[in-house]
């Protein structure tokens, strides 16, 4: 009994050790040996043994030599191969759907769109068009598909990939991962989208170095050529890790949270959100004004560092986020050293879709390492 106890220890510790080693060589890019025994307090021989390992996986591959001012033998870099594989991501719309594939590594291979309904056993049929597209216009191998993400608005348990509600899509506990991966015998992982977003602006994007922060997704809806806010999700990090709540449904603002917003924009005043450098129109003003009301309240009870914002158009004016910023912090409880940051999503309209291939990049390759160790 004690045997087979201690073996299965060290089988997890063998587990654990390798996926820490592949976390951080995606948080860093590329690290050398000794780095990464710094990094991971493990001692270098049995750092050897992983890294040699995963090379003969083809997970990792030797990156040139570190730079160094003091005189010796240059240290070799290692990074994650971008040619172990590659995957999709895709933010899940009515009419069209955004869709981003990654390398391994986490690179950007291409993006395009998806025709999408509220009839997601579709999907079935789409999804392997899609790949076999992909794979054609970008020279990937099919077999080195690694997996699909998908970011679905509404209530997602990731653990099992169940859609327990979606108003978009009129469902309820659909089991979208299982009859999805079933159908394309290939892994799928699907999650809530402003978690998603709240990933890939994570590894790779504004929130790259923050610990605790707030994703606020801000879909717009147009009749004709009138434009008003009705629609608002969330994503709370707290210390590093997506907050998820007992049953995945932190992070629900909806209409009764948010203040109304009864000014109605139009396609000038979206223009004018999506440039950097243009001025705030009064619209712009007004939907900042109200929207701070419901954002000052979340930052008090969470006091985060930054709050990310999102949509299905891009916002990119630096003057509507630092006059967002300002109302915000100018109602926050205390006297505090540091000012709450509004930030843009680094991959505007695509953060989702990234996010999503970046999940199912993430536990494709912990379950290889973890396959192989067993």
């Amino acid at each position: 009994m004690l045997e087979t106890i201690k073996r299965v220890n060290q089988q997890t510790a063998a587990v654990n050790n390798r996926q820490l080693v592949i976390h951080l060589l995606l948080e860093h890019g590329q690290l050398s040996r000794s780095q990464l025994v710094k990094l991971t307090d493990l001692r270098g021989s049995t750092l050897t043994y992983i890294t040699r390992e995963l090379l003969g996986m083809k997970m990792l591959k030797q990156a040139g030599q570190r730079e160094s001012t003091t005189v010796g033998q240059k240290q070799q870099l290692l990074q994650i191969d971008p040619a172990y594989g590659w995957v999709i991501g895709i933010d899940m719309r009515l009419g069209e759907s955004q869709v981003v594939i990654l390398d391994a590594k986490g690179q950007l291979v291409g993006d395009c769109l998806l025709n999408t309904d509220k009839d997601l056993s579709k999907l079935k049929r789409s999804l392997p068009k899609l790949i076999e597209k992909s794979a054609q216009q970008y020279d990937l191998s099919p077999d080195k598909l690694l997996g699909i993400g998908l970011g679905m608005p509404g209530i997602v348990d990731v653990q099992t990939g169940t859609v327990i509600r979606s108003d978009l899509f009129a469902m309820c506990d659909y089991d979208m991962a299982e009859e999805l991966t079933q159908a394309l015998s290939i892994p799928v992982r699907v999650d809530h989208d402003a978690n998603l977003i709240a990933l890939a602006e994570q590894q790779q994007g504004s929130a790259r170095g923050l610990r605790d922060f707030i994703v606020v997704i801000m879909d717009d809806e147009q009749v004709e050529d009138k434009i008003g806010y009705r629609s608002f999700g969330t994503a709370l990090v707290l210390n590093g890790q997506v907050h998820r709540g007992s049953q995945f449904a932190a992070g629900e603002l909806d209409q009764r949270l948010m203040p109304t917003i009864n000014a109605i924009g139009t396609q000038a005043d979206m223009q004018l959100l999506a440039q950097e450098d243009a001025p705030l129109s009064e619209w712009l003003s007004h939907v900042s004004e109200q929207s701070s009301l419901t954002l000052a309240s979340l930052v008090n009870l969470l006091d985060p560092q930054a709050v990310l914002l999102a949509g299905d158009r891009p916002i990119a004016n630096q003057n509507f986020l630092d006059d967002l910023a300002s109302r915000i912090n100018g109602m926050r409880i205390g006297h505090l050293p540091q000012p709450l940051q509004v930030h843009n999503c680094a991959f505007s309209t695509q953060s989702c879709a990234r996010g999503a291939a970046l999940a199912a990049r993430d536990v494709t390759l912990a379950g290889a390492v973890a396959n192989y160790v067993r």
